[in-house]
């Protein structure tokens, strides 16, 4: 099949009434599925043991914690700023950091496919940018994550290297 018949039909059913209201329920079942997953994983587990054994950490690590993680947050958040710059769209600094942010806390909890490549895809076309410039932002995110770990992984290779056993 040519591609621009696939075009042709891709915008013929684009042009349908029905259109629209296809892409509502089906990002709304998407949306539906999320929250049944997160609801089904909060009931397996044992909210007591988790408050009990939070109990007995002390404030300082907590507080350290939730910092250092807020930090990681904010520097990932960062990375599609990157992108923008590498890309040159035009999309505001809040609104990457915003995206990014959600990307990186689904993709944290559900997994890259869904945090770090379809919910970027999801928020990046809706803010109006083209699947090309998509691509190269979150490559190029992708490529400054990977570099960071290797990075941290180098130093600390370096710094303290570990006992290796004598065979």
């Amino acid at each position: 099949m040519a591609s621009g018949t696939f075009k042709s039909r891709r915008r013929g059913l684009t042009q349908k009434r029905w259109w629209p209201w296809l892409k509502r329920i089906v990002g709304l079942g998407f949306f539906v599925l999320v929250a049944t997953l997160l609801v089904w994983q909060a009931q397996e587990i044992e909210w007591e043991q988790v408050l009990g054994s939070l109990k007995r950490y002390p404030m300082s690590a907590i507080w350290a914690a939730a910092g250092l993680a807020a930090a990681s947050l904010l520097l990932y958040s960062c990375f599609d700023l990157l992108g923008r710059r590498y890309t040159g769209h035009r999309l505001g600094t809040a609104s990457v950091m915003t995206t990014t942010f959600v990307s990186y806390v689904f993709n944290l909890n559900l997994g890259s496919l869904v945090g770090a490549l379809a919910m970027r895809y999801r928020l990046y076309t809706r803010l109006g940018l083209g699947l090309s410039t998509i691509a190269r932002v979150v490559s190029l995110s992708m490529l400054t994550n990977w570099m960071g770990y290797l990075l941290l992984a180098g130093l600390m290779f370096s710094l303290q290297p570990p006992a290796l056993p004598d065979s």
